[in-house]
């Protein structure tokens, strides 16, 4: 008799081993989903803090207005060695950037060829818009790489040696064209020098905004 219920004892052990799995599996479940949400919510934390490191962060421009036009109009700056003035014949009259009217940036500019446009702030940041390429990353042997950028965005500049790489445009035989728009007026900004040094060449046309 000892032998036959040992015999028969384990599969009562195990029949009751599966009713009590049956039911704390719901409960094993449950913990299984808080762990994981746990941990999706971990890692998505983690990548945006990754980004707001990316020195090349876009940013979304809140105070975008709208220019009324009626007193005001988009001037060319002359073009060093283009058809129409020698290097001598427009640097006389760069100066003429100095009638820039203080807006604020312009969204709504219609660029000519390709480019993009260059923004100073009332800090006298150089800050850069309306890219036709899209926000300058990097370059290597392969050429220079660019991200997408969002409407109504912008980056601010520190390394004035890169503009050409952010509004250098995709050449084709044609200029670049720059749209320039300050919060400043230009005698009080050092950054329009920079600017100048960069962009007045050849292979770039100069926009400003001025009074009619």
């Amino acid at each position: 008799m000892q032998a036959w219920l040992t015999i028969f004892k384990y599969p009562a052990q195990e029949q009751a081993l599966n009713v009590s799995w049956h039911f704390m599996r719901p409960f094993f479940l449950f913990l299984a989903l808080i762990f994981l949400a746990s941990s999706c919510h971990n890692s998505g934390q983690g990548k945006v803090h990754s980004t707001t490191t990316n020195p090349s962060l876009q940013k979304v421009d809140t105070s975008v207005t709208t220019i009324n036009f009626s007193k005001l109009k988009i001037a060319e700056l002359p073009r060093p060695n283009s058809e129409t003035y020698s290097f001598e014949e427009a640097g006389k009259r760069k100066k003429e950037i100095y009638n820039l009217q203080p807006t604020q940036k312009y969204f709504d500019w219609k660029n000519p060829t390709s480019g993009g446009a260059i923004h100073i702030n009332k800090k006298d940041e150089i800050e850069v818009y309306q890219f036709t390429s899209g926000i300058y990353l990097y370059s290597n042997e392969n050429g220079a790489f660019h991200m997408s950028a969002p409407k109504d965005t912008f980056i601010v500049v520190k390394n004035t040696k890169e503009l050409l790489l952010h509004v250098g445009g995709i050449g084709f035989g044609k200029p670049a064209s720059v749209l320039i728009t300050s919060e400043l007026s230009l005698s009080n900004s050092e950054s329009i020098k920079k600017v100048l040094e960069e962009l007045w060449t050849p292979s770039v046309q100069i926009y400003f905004i001025t009074k009619r």
